[in-house]
């Protein structure tokens, strides 16, 4: 699949920008930053554009590392998918030109209304309810019929800085490394996934699909006391899912039925988590859970796959949806185990880029390779 190459418009000149900060390796704060901005499909471009002012109950945020997301992938090769282009979104009024991102680890630099956050690590909360609705008084914010998401809304991290709510920042310790905290908002849709089974010590969990939030899932998994049985057709994946914690690993759907038939004395897997976002993996999960076990659908796809109705309905098997994450609860708890090493994500991180090298990055995660997590930092000159 062909792209656009990535257009440097409007940069000046980075000694034009202000001195280094010799800590940091970035530049003093300035009016303006460099964004990297979604403009159409395969058109993204690292603009100058002023530095955002918070409003009241914001911080300024600059931003440390951001990741590159699948849906960041999709927005770029076949999008506009969740990007406003016709007219302003209707909540935030954002459009086209966009600033993506929402995989982000960043340090606070300016919050009025919580002074006490400034200079410390943070994870952003993307995640934006109405705060009023039904679903939100529920805490259920990743249902409000007015979710902005940050990044696919409004703008997000692929800035030198952005502006977020303070009320909902989440500590990260100084001793956690940038990189490992940069994993933190996909270990929290891992979180989350792992917590629509409510009790999973001693359980059998199958996981279809050893891609980044599979394989974090794995260890979320293993971190309350289950065994993780893996499908990928990929050997860098299926690799990768040994090194953090798998028991086995197969290559295809008929192999992992053996495999876990094994595991469980025929039974069959107690849980099964579909991270692939194919329907021939989603065939493949329901086919390895037991009677009375729970499917969940974490990867998404606009494909309708064909639906076992017979075999869910007669051996009671459960069909769970999961997505995005709660800020005090799926996040904290993912920089939790993050800090801990009870998820370690250091394998799942191919390489860091800058803005300039985030065109071809899309382009190489979208190809068939074993390319895992790609982190873009936006000090990095390229």
């Amino acid at each position: 699949m062909t792209h656009r190459s990535l257009n440097n418009h409007n940069c000046r000149d980075k000694h034009a920008r202000g001195n280094r900060d010799e800590n940091e390796g970035r530049p003093f704060m300035t009016t303006t930053m460099r964004a990297l901005r979604w403009y159409a499909r395969g058109d993204v471009r690292v603009d100058e554009i002023p530095r955002p002012t918070p409003a009241p109950g914001q911080a300024l945020v600059r931003v440390d590392r951001v990741g590159l997301c699948g849906t960041d992938v999709e927005e770029f090769l076949t999008g506009p998918h969740d990007i406003p282009v016709s007219g302003p979104h209707p909540v935030s009024g954002a459009q086209a030109p966009l600033i993506t991102g929402h995989e982000i680890v960043g340090t606070v630099v300016e919050c009025a209304s919580q002074p006490g956050w400034v200079g410390k690590r943070v994870i952003p909360d993307v995640v934006e309810g109405c705060g009023t609705c039904w679903w939100c008084e529920r805490h259920e914010v990743g249902l409000c019929p007015n979710l902005v998401v940050l990044g696919q809304h409004a703008p997000g991290g692929m800035a030198e800085y952005m502006v977020c709510r303070a009320n909902t920042l989440v500590s990260v310790g100084p001793d956690v490394p940038v990189e490992v905290a940069a994993l933190a908002e996909p270990t929290a849709v891992a979180v989350r996934a792992v917590a629509k089974i409510s009790e999973l010590r001693g359980a059998t969990v199958a996981v279809v699909g050893a891609g980044v939030v599979g394989n974090l899932v794995v260890q979320v998994a293993r971190g309350v006391g289950a065994q993780v049985l893996v499908l990928d057709p990929s050997a860098t994946q299926r690799n990768r899912a040994l090194e953090v914690g798998a028991a086995a690993v197969a290559a295809s759907g008929d192999e992992f039925r053996g495999v876990v038939a094994e595991y469980t004395g025929g039974r069959l897997a107690d849980a099964v988590f579909e991270c692939a976002g194919r329907p021939a993996a989603v065939a493949d999960a329901f086919s390895v859970t037991r009677r009375s076990g729970t499917t969940v659908l974490v990867g998404i796809s606009d494909a309708t796959p064909p639906l076992p109705w017979r075999d869910i309905v007669l051996s009671e098997k459960r069909v769970v949806g999961t997505a995005a994450h709660v800020w005090d609860t799926d996040v904290v708890t993912a920089v939790r185990l993050l800090s801990t090493g009870v998820v370690n994500p250091r394998p799942l991180i191919s390489e860091t880029v800058g803005f300039e090298g985030v065109a071809e990055a899309f382009a190489r995660l979208a190809a068939p390779s074993d390319l895992a997590k790609i982190l873009v930092d936006p000090a990095r000159a390229e």
